[in-house]
């Protein structure tokens, strides 16, 4: 349950410095924003393609198409999310749910806790791209 409960804690857009370490160092190399800057949030995804059923990690944001990064056995992983489509983005009480559409497993998602980016911010990451 804390494990489940540090991922949905209020967290907004945060940039290079607030990763973790094991964040960096997947993102090490070509990973660029425009202008230098990163930005990324802590989430929780369900069935995404090439990664285990449910896991904790971070979306990051480097300028154009979102990347999740997570954690297995050897060493951090990365899913590029260009080529999957946002169905909806849903706004609960104590998270916001993106639900992804074309590309990904279906009934595939990523849950954001209900003080981390916002809605608006999120429509704008993942719709208008």
């Amino acid at each position: 349950m804390s494990r489940v409960f540090t991922t949905l804690s209020p967290r907004r857009w945060t940039d290079t410095d607030g990763f973790p370490p094991w964040v960096r160092t997947a993102l090490a190399g070509d990973m660029m924003a425009p202008g230098g800057g990163l930005r990324g949030s802590p989430v929780a995804a369900h069935r995404l393609p090439d990664a285990p059923r449910f896991i904790m990690g971070w979306l990051v944001v480097p300028g154009d198409a979102p990347v999740f990064v997570f954690r297995k056995w050897g060493g951090p992983s990365l899913v590029d999310l260009e080529q999957i489509r946002v169905d909806e983005i849903v706004d609960r009480a104590f998270f916001r749910r993106v639900d992804l559409g074309k590309g990904a497993d279906p009934g595939a998602c990523l849950f954001f806790g209900s003080g981390g980016p916002s809605t608006e911010s999120l429509r704008a990451e993942f719709l208008l791209r």
